[in-house]
């Protein structure tokens, strides 16, 4: 399991709960986020703080056990212990 492919998993989960244009915007995110695992780590791609809000939000909803949703998060949002 790496970060890269839990970001991906929470991207692209289907959220029926946002409206259509959000799920547009999980879409874009998740193929950028393909893309980029794709590459193997061959170039690093900034993720902008949107992509960040909406990652931290859809990985809390995956089901992965809390350890495991703050070790991604904290990845994510260093900040997130201040």
């Amino acid at each position: 399991m790496t970060l890269g492919r839990i970001c991906l998993t929470a991207a692209a989960m289907p959220d029926k709960a946002i409206s259509p244009a959000d799920q547009i915007v999980h879409g874009r995110l998740a193929l950028k986020l393909l893309e980029v695992i794709s590459r193997q780590g061959t170039q690093e791609e900034a993720l902008s703080s949107d992509d960040i809000t909406i990652l931290k939000a859809q990985i809390a909803k995956l089901g992965y056990n809390t350890m495991a949703v703050y070790q991604a998060v904290k990845l994510l949002d260093p900040l997130v212990d201040k």
